[in-house]
Parts: structure tokens; C-alpha cells; sequence
């Protein structure tokens, strides 16, 4: 699949030899990547042996949230979709990709593992709890190559760009029970980076956040 994103474009080409797993925090950008890749298996008719794989934080309720868009995303594609939990959510804080990343390669359970992780805005230096976050949470520079058996589809993206895959394909119901705050089980605390960096995509856009709950 190639996907033209606003002035970037992003690729997906699918190994259907390998074992695929998918990151999944329950948030936007890792539920839209999981969109894509089942749309290119139904789109080219492929079998592939994937799974979607969340670490339950308990500090955002992050298996509760994948498991809506698990749902949402079954009932759109009208199969079943293998989900499973690493860990407690104890064993790896506030780290979506790096050691459960590492976990899951190491036990043979997949062969490939796609992550949604992007670039943070230029202005993030300036916003409320940067250096907490960037102390808490590891992105990639998009300038190094992919390891050999994890792929980074939506590097060289911003959180705006994200929004407008959800924009194409017409599925921002979908955007609407994803969650971005690190803080707040439900809804936001409209504090932490995730939070800011979330209604500056959709500010960016110009399209309303439907998820975005009073405080």
C-alpha cells in the first residue's frame, strides 16, 4: 500500500511469510495503523498470521481502549482479529514499543512488528509536561533506518497527518474512542504532551474532537 498523507506518503508492504504483530495502546496513531494493514490484507485478499499485541497500562486504561477498537475495527472488516496483552502493564511503564518490542521478537511469538510511532511537533519543547514525557517516552529520529524485523510506516509523520488518514477514510468514529492521555483513565487531562499534542492535530485540521471530554 502507498498513501499519499498531506505532503508525506506512507508505504506498507506486507510479508505474508512472516508472523505480524501490531503495537496497539488503544490511541490513534497505533489504531489507524492496525485500519491499514487489515484494509491492505483485505484489499489484495492476502492471509497473514497477524495479531494485535497492548501492554495494559493502568495508569490510562489502555487495554480497555484497545479493546474498543478492536471491536470497531471487527465489526468494519466483519472478521475476527487476534489481540493479545503483554504483561501487566507493571512490566513495562510507560514504554509502548521498546521492551515489549524486544520481549516479543526475543520469544519468537512474531516475526515482524509494525509500531505508529511518530515525530512530536517542533513547538512540543514549549508545551506543558515536555520534559516529563520526554524523559517517560522514546520516539524514534526518523533519519535511522528500520531494524531488520520492526517497521516504523509512519516515522516521518506528525500527529496532523495521522488525523487526515482518519479524514480519507471517512472514519472518524473510529479517532473519536481512541485515547491520547496518559494521565486520566477516561477522557483528558488536557495537560500531559499526549493530550496537547492531540487537540493541536485536530486544531491543525480544523475538525472537532468528538472525543474530547469535560474535565
Amino acid at each position: 500500500m502507498e498513501l499519499k498523507v498531506l505532503d508525506q506518503t506512507v508505504n506498507i508492504n506486507l510479508d505474508t511469510t512472516k508472523r505480524t504483530g501490531v503495537m496497539l495502546s488503544g490511541g490513534m496513531d497505533s489504531a489507524i495503523l492496525l485500519f491499514l494493514i487489515l484494509k491492505e490484507i483485505e484489499d489484495k485478499k492476502l492471509t497473514l498470521d497477524l495479531t494485535a499485541y497492548n501492554v495494559p497500562n493502568v495508569n490510562d486504561n489502555a487495554d480497555n481502549y484497545s479493546r474498543r477498537v478492536i471491536q470497531f475495527l471487527e465489526s468494519y472488516f466483519q472478521k475476527q482479529i487476534n489481540f493479545s496483552n503483554i504483561g501487566t502493564g507493571i512490566d513495562y511503564p510507560l514504554n509502548l514499543i521498546n521492551k515489549p518490542a524486544r520481549s516479543l521478537l526475543a520469544s519468537g511469538l512474531v516475526d515482524i512488528l509494525y509500531s505508529g510511532q511518530n515525530q512530536f511537533p517542533s513547538e512540543a519543547k514549549d508545551w506543558p509536561a515536555y520534559k516529563y514525557a520526554d524523559g517517560q517516552f522514546i520516539r524514534r529520529d526518523p533519519s535511522l533506518p528500520d531494524p531488520p524485523n520492526v517497521r516504523y510506516p509512519f516515522i516521518h509523520l506528525y500527529k496532523y497527518h495521522i488525523l487526515d488518514i482518519y479524514r480519507q477514510f471517512n472514519l472518524l468514529d473510529l479517532a473519536a474512542i481512541t485515547h491520547s492521555c496518559t494521565v486520566r483513565k477516561d477522557g483528558y487531562c488536557n495537560e500531559c504532551l499526549w493530550c496537547i499534542e492531540r487537540a493541536w492535530a485536530f486544531t491543525k485540521l480544523g475538525i472537532v474532537d468528538r472525543a474530547v471530554m469535560p474535565t
